[in-house]
């Protein structure tokens, strides 16, 4: 059961939350979780009550329809379902007729990919990338290339190197490690790939598996990466009187905006950044973080959090490389206020109401830098267990947000998301007061709509949208929802259909129909300059729409179904088309690309050629 709370919580006022942010992680418990004592903390991670799977199943074959066997199928959880830990993974092989068989969490979208046995010249059949893995589905995976391995040049590790013994990571779609990080001594050539979705994202991490710097896309044809140059930066924590504070931990993260258009997620995506935890502050209360500097066409954005048991958590950083001058350290670069702070708590009452999950705290702060400054929003994340979380408090208390998301119990197909606001200083949430929903996803015929991927998210202030939470239809086309009285919009997509449909306050509705439209689509044939199909090719830019929907959440939707298809084996690109024509596109794989104008919707094929 999804369980989506505003007024559920007592004396909530208004709801912000920005899923874009980052959680905040100390060491391998977040943030919230460090002001408890160890053995509590521990507990923490062990007391995560195991979820019934569902079999996920399908068959892998080769492009004339043979089957391949002995396959490795590799299956990665969508990231905002994991309740701020890592996504859930599995990996099978197929059997003899190509056959598998994954155990699966229901309710979670998967991203799904395979790669074969490699043949006596090191071939091996791989598939493209796609979010159609669920359980309870059945796949029908069609490997579109083969490729062997390849050379790749790797520069600038050995500056990494000097500061904590590296290993690379290669990151499918961006986000999902591929195979093990291997181990690395500094600048060397390595034998990379084959990789599905021929473009990777490659990363340095350190011995904690936190990622240091990464660099992408990177296509499988690329024979040399450099990694960004190193560069450290001095911060000091200080307390209220300004004596220095030992012990502190400071995590970082990039603030550069990355537009997730690149991936196979049909829907607009949650959180896919994390802090890192790089350094302890001293006997002088100082420390010296290592940073992944840009190039001159790219700026250099950081934001600095400090945590310490007793204390508020205190942010800096830097901006375009220079120092950003938070309101509560003022004119102060680099400096980490120590607020001293109880710590807050959460809890959770009512009937059914599960005793584990995830706590967000959003916290807003404002700064100046030489563009004028702004305001930030940052993201910190805890467990909740046996009903009940207790975390830091922020330097803004009065402009801090809580997110509840409870863990399903074992059995429920989905997990339970409540949001809320307030002023006080240990909120109650009270499951009692939510209203019993089922949503239908429906077909233009009024059938239902297996696994189709939604999204719930909450409108206020004159319709700004924020997406709250997603999920995957059952086989039934059903989601079984628990809300409080606010106004809630729904979008559920497939490759071929779109739906929307809105929840008011006073809804009397039990069971909520979404109703999927069918949709136009361009369709593209993908060749290269001898006339070859191209497999893996995808839509790198698009728009402006012919008639642009005004609606946040649909507009994104919209944009993020269109980028996330690729070419199959035979170059064909299926591109869902919801608002008509596109006056411009441009279809990319590796370093080829071509443009195309006016482009609408039809049956007719369109050849391409990638130069």
């Amino acid at each position: 059961m999804l369980v989506c709370g505003l007024g559920a919580v007592r004396d909530a006022t208004c709801f912000t939350y920005f899923p874009c942010y980052p959680r905040l992680q100390i060491g391998r418990l977040d943030i919230m979780t460090r002001v408890l004592p160890c053995a509590f903390s521990a507990a923490v991670l062990a007391a995560i009550a195991p979820a019934q799977r569902t079999p996920c199943t399908g068959t892998l074959r080769d492009p004339t329809g043979l089957p391949i066997a002995e396959a490795r199928v590799t299956f990665c959880q969508e990231l905002s379902q994991t309740f701020g830990l890592a996504p859930d993974r599995a990996e099978v092989k197929t059997d003899a007729a190509g056959a598998f068989t994954a155990p699966l969490l229901p309710g979670s979208p998967y991203v799904v990919w395979a790669i074969g046995p490699a043949n006596v010249s090191g071939g091996r059949w791989v598939t493209g990338v796609s979010m159609q893995a669920a359980a309870g589905r059945s796949l029908d995976l069609v490997a579109v290339r083969r490729a062997a391995p390849h050379a790749v040049s790797l520069r600038r590790v050995t500056p990494w190197k000097d500061h904590v013994p590296p290993a690379l990571r290669v990151l499918i779609d961006g986000h999902y490690p591929f195979d093990f990080d291997r181990p690395l001594r500094g600048d060397c050539t390595l034998q990379l790939g084959p990789w599905p979705g021929y473009e990777v994202e490659l990363a340095l991490v350190d011995d904690k598996r936190q990622v240091l710097c990464s660099v992408g896309p990177i296509a499988e044809d690329v024979g040399e990466v450099a990694f960004p140059e190193l560069r450290t930066v001095e911060v000091a924590a200080v307390d209220e009187s300004d004596a220095p504070v030992e012990g502190v931990e400071v995590a970082l993260r990039p603030n550069d905006w990355r537009p997730d258009y690149g991936d196979c997620n049909p829907l607009p995506p949650l959180a896919s950044q994390t802090w890192r935890v790089v350094a302890r502050t001293d006997a002088g209360g100082r420390a010296v973080l290592p940073l992944a500097w840009g190039d001159e066409n790219r700026t250099t954005n950081y934001l600095f959090a400090g945590a310490s048991a007793g204390h508020a958590v205190s942010f800096s950083g830097i901006s375009s490389g220079k120092p950003m001058i938070f309101d509560e350290n003022p004119g102060v670069p680099n400096r980490l206020v120590m607020t001293a702070s109880p710590p807050r708590r959460v809890s959770v009452r009512g009937e059914g109401s599960s005793s584990q999950g995830w706590i967000a705290l959003l916290s807003y702060s404002s700064f100046r830098d030489e563009g004028g400054g702004g305001s930030i929003g940052q993201l910190i994340s805890g467990r909740l267990l046996d009903a009940e979380a207790r975390f830091p408090a922020t330097n803004l208390p009065k402009s801090t947000h809580c997110f509840v998301r409870l863990a399903a119990t074992a059995g429920a197909p989905t997990r339970i998301c409540i949001g809320e606001s307030q002023d006080e200083h240990d909120p109650v949430v009270d499951l009692s007061l939510l209203t019993v929903r089922t949503l239908a996803v429906r077909d233009a015929a009024g059938q239902p709509v297996p696994f189709a991927q939604v999204a719930i998210a909450h409108r206020f202030d004159g319709g700004y949208l924020l997406e709250h939470d997603r999920c995957v239809a059952d086989g039934n086309g059903k989601v079984e929802l628990r809300s409080s009285a606010v106004t809630w919009d729904i979008v559920a997509v497939t490759d071929a259909g779109l739906g929307w449909s809105r929840i008011e306050p006073d809804d009397p509705r039990k069971v909520v129909p979404v109703n999927l439209l069918p949709l136009g689509s361009a369709k593209f044939r993908i060749v290269d300059e001898q006339g070859q199909p191209v497999a893996g090719a995808r839509l790198d830019k698009a728009g402006p729409w012919g008639d642009r929907p005004d609606d946040l959440l649909m507009r994104e939707t919209a944009l993020h179904l269109a980028l996330s298809q690729r070419s199959d084996h035979d170059g064909m690109l299926v591109v869902p088309m919801p608002y008509g024509e596109f006056r411009e596109m441009r279809i990319v794989r590796g370093s080829r690309k071509t443009w195309r104008q006016t482009v609408r919707p039809g049956e007719e094929v369109i050849t391409v050629e990638l130069r």
